[in-house]
């Protein structure tokens, strides 16, 4: 006979161990199922995905099918299954509840005054028991939570090495970014110092003048080059009647044409040098030395400014000079324009003033482009060739010159210079030997350009002056100046 009653047993039941098989556990609610509702309804069996509950269905059944339909036989052998179950292991500290339903509530029946007595002496055992496993788990979690803690201790601790230790890191790498950096800029001040160059050339301030004075000579380019064109059609063909030294003759009286011409007769057996193309290899020429020492000089920045200005204002000049007034060609190969093959005047020539208008318009841009691949004929008065090799000449003798006064360069930089002159020279001749240009073309375009250059870079050496020219005083502005001075000393120290 079991010592519990079956309302103890199902009290008992909730301090089963946890470790009880599950087989065990469905058979404790099957019993009870049957003692307190009696045999199973005979459902459907849930479904396969609702575990437990396919459990207890199956239980149920199990205990129902086995003859143990009677309420009371259930209800002892219910007894004595937990009666047992509690005796195997009365102290464990691990007791868990069995899973009940809570809607069920278990039939109370008369019990004898001895059955009470040993039921409260085994009530008070599993309250024992009960206490004595919740006293464990109480210890357990405050092991654990003592233990947690210095788990949390140690891994803060962990935490304040690894932070520290990036932190330390973290200022090495900045450290050594910094020096790498400062040597970095070091190097490359080191240099652009050797070299004359400032990264302040790329200021507002400084980029602003340089496209001015770029953009300004392209539009004057444009418009010589028109101007040019213009006078392609506008240049006349003439036959002089006298005097009678030059009867007969297509072109203007030239003292220079005679004199090359004596010499060019004895030596060449023509009366002109019979090369078209010697003048554009010479203006090449001067234009290519005149760009290698652009990049060479440490004032590379200031000529780059200051060339175009002077170029422009020649451009302006020569615009106005090549239309104004029409001259014959000096040069045998534009006079071929005026007969094709003895047929007279070709259609170039006849025509009319807007059809020139427009041509010259669209030919102007193949000019500024590729100067050398175009020829333009009647532009006289002003020759643009010895323009050009002018002002590479001048270049050399304003900015051909050693930094140090005991530079060891100096000889060689004068040396230099006066081979420039020479090829200028040669190059000047050479425009009159070829009757490219009258000799008054030659004289008033050297003119000019020497005066010009001298009188802008004479204006800038005083405020006076520049103050009476808006434009002046902007493109020589001081803090441009200064930007210039900056590098130039910068790189004189390091030369010495």
């Amino acid at each position: 006979m079991p010592i519990l009653s079956f309302e103890d047993a199902v009290e008992a039941a909730k301090f089963v161990s946890a470790s009880t098989p599950t087989a065990t556990k469905s058979k404790i609610y099957g019993l009870y199922k049957c003692a307190t509702v009696g045999p199973h309804p005979k459902n459907a069996r849930p479904s396969a995905w609702s575990i437990e509950a396919r459990m207890k269905w199956d239980a149920w059944v199990a205990n129902s099918n086995s003859g143990k339909i009677a309420s009371e036989e259930a209800k002892v052998e219910y007894t004595e299954l937990i009666d047992s179950l509690l005796g195997k292991d009365p102290s464990s500290a691990h007791m868990t509840e069995v899973e009940l339903p809570t809607i069920d509530t278990p039939t109370t029946t008369t019990t004898p005054p001895s059955m009470k007595e040993s039921t409260r002496k085994k009530t008070s055992s599993s309250s024992n028991a009960a206490q004595l496993g919740f006293e464990q788990i109480q210890q357990l979690l405050k092991q654990l939570e003592t233990e947690g803690k210095v788990l949390r201790d140690d891994m803060r601790e962990d935490i304040k090495h690894a932070l520290t230790s990036m932190q330390t890191e973290l200022a090495n790498v900045k450290k050594t970014a910094t020096e790498t950096t400062d040597y970095a800029r070091q190097r490359i001040n080191s240099v652009t110092d050797r070299v004359g160059f400032s990264f302040k050339f790329f200021s507002y301030a400084y980029l602003s003048r340089l496209a001015f004075a770029l953009a300004l000579l392209m539009i004057t380019g444009y418009l010589n080059a028109l101007s040019s064109n213009l006078a392609g059609y506008r240049n006349p063909q003439i036959k002089i009647t006298g005097p009678h030294w030059a009867k007969g003759t297509t072109t203007l009286p030239d003292i220079g044409h005679d004199i090359i011409s004596k010499f060019t007769l004895r030596y060449l057996g023509t009366e002109y040098i019979d090369w078209f193309e010697l003048p554009d290899h010479f203006v090449d020429w001067l234009g290519t030395c005149m760009v290698i020492l652009i990049v060479l000089s440490p004032r590379r920045f200031m000529i780059l400014r200051r060339l175009p200005i002077v170029f422009s204002g020649l451009n302006l000049l020569r615009s106005f000079t090549v239309i104004i007034t029409s001259l014959p060609d000096a040069s045998p190969e534009c006079a071929k324009q005026f007969v094709r093959a003895g047929k007279g005047i070709t259609s170039y020539k006849d025509r009319n003033l807007e059809e020139a208008v427009i041509k010259s318009i669209q030919r102007a841009w193949l000019l500024v482009i590729q100067p050398g691949k175009h020829i333009t004929c009647g532009d006289m008065v002003f020759s643009g060739h010895t323009t050009f090799m002018t002002l590479a000449m001048l270049v050399f003798a304003q900015y051909c010159y050693s930094a140090h006064p005991n530079s060891k360069n100096k000889t060689l930089l004068a040396c230099v210079r006066y081979v420039i002159y020479v090829v200028w020279a040669v190059g000047v001749i050479c425009v009159v030997g070829t009757k490219l240009h009258y000799t008054l073309d030659v004289f008033l375009a050297v003119f000019l350009t020497i005066t010009t250059w001298n009188v802008y870079h004479d204006a800038i050496k005083y405020d006076a002056l520049k103050q009476n020219y808006s434009v002046l005083k902007w493109l020589e502005a001081e803090v441009i100046g200064e930007i210039d001075d900056e590098a130039y000393s910068a790189f004189q120290k390091k030369i010495k």
